[in-house]
């Protein structure tokens, strides 16, 4: 089996993802896929704001965005994440990635606390 620098980085993360892909199966918001991506998003922000932001990173919180039928978040991390893999995402761009990722934290939170979770 291959290692994966992701769970490297962020412990836990692979199963994480893994199973609010599971919760999230049936394309249907649940309390739980809620959860699990909130958690997910909590490890993996990290990872961006540190000095090297990685495009791993990046690209399993854009499919936490996509998990949630947000296609336009996913969108625009998809974006961004093709100028990361290029070396060129920085400044005021990379800013606004991480604006909205805070957004989506904040979102889900929200979500969360209106089904008592």
């Amino acid at each position: 089996m291959r290692e994966n620098p992701m769970e490297n980085r962020a412990p836990g993360a692979v199963l994480d993802m893994a199973r609010a892909r599971e919760a999230f199966g049936d394309g249907e918001e649940t309390a739980e896929g809620l959860a699990l991506t909130r958690s997910l998003l909590a490890r993996l922000l990290p990872a961006l704001r540190g000095p090297a932001p990685d495009w791993e990173a990046l690209h399993a919180i854009r499919g936490c965005a996509a998990l949630l039928c947000d296609p336009e978040a996913a969108a625009r991390m998809a974006e961004q994440e093709r100028h990361l893999r290029a070396g060129g995402l920085a400044g005021e761009g990379f800013a606004e990635v991480l604006c909205a990722l805070d957004t989506l934290q904040d979102e889900i939170d929200a979500v969360l606390r209106s089904r008592g979770g």
